[in-house]
């Protein structure tokens, strides 16, 4: 039930994502991004715990921008966004 998302960090697996852009579409804040330029900066404190992917295109969360809502995981056909710790 989408009411039962807490405010979390969301991390978009670019193994599955398919770059559709349904989450980006989605979300009313704007939290979501394709980057165009390759940019460790972006994911890089994932690489320690998650494969990473180097894709030089692809969508990627705006942390700060993101207020956990949940709308961006409902509409991934791709199961591809998720919460890093509940892995």
């Amino acid at each position: 039930v989408k009411s039962n998302i807490e405010k979390r960090a969301f991390f978009i697996d670019i193994a599955k994502c398919t770059n559709c852009g349904a989450c980006s579409m989605i979300c009313k804040l704007n939290a979501i991004a394709k980057n165009e330029n390759y940019d460790c900066s972006k994911c890089i404190k994932y690489c320690l715990t998650l494969p990473v992917i180097c894709d030089q295109k692809h969508y990627y969360i705006i942390e700060n921008q993101c207020n956990g809502c949940g709308d961006c995981v409902f509409v991934c056909k791709e199961n591809a966004i998720f919460v890093p710790n509940s892995i």
